[in-house]
């Protein structure tokens, strides 16, 4: 699959499950922190970060890196069952 249609693909499920990479550029960090902002589709579509259980707002430098993190942490997840399925 071309790169190109790899990213239509992740944007669509993006769309789908009302679930988004957001990349963040601040003066603190070398380079931007990426974060995940979701419309919890089981909480009346309320929109949240998804935070560690030190109530932080779980970030990474590397997509990749973010993804891996919640799917070996799915018990965080906010709207789970839409949730789980966006990152796998």
């Amino acid at each position: 699959m071309a790169v190109d249609e790899t990213r239509q693909s992740f944007e669509d499920k993006c769309r789908t499950y009302q679930k988004w990479l957001m990349q963040i550029n601040s003066r603190r960090f070398a380079k931007p922190v990426t974060i995940v902002w979701i419309t919890d589709l089981s909480d009346n579509d309320t929109d949240k970060l998804i935070l560690n259980n030190f109530k932080k707002v779980v970030a990474a430098f590397d997509s990749r890196q973010l993804l891996t993190y919640l799917n070996r942490h799915k018990h965080l997840l906010p709207d789970p069952i839409n949730t789980i399925t966006w990152v796998t």
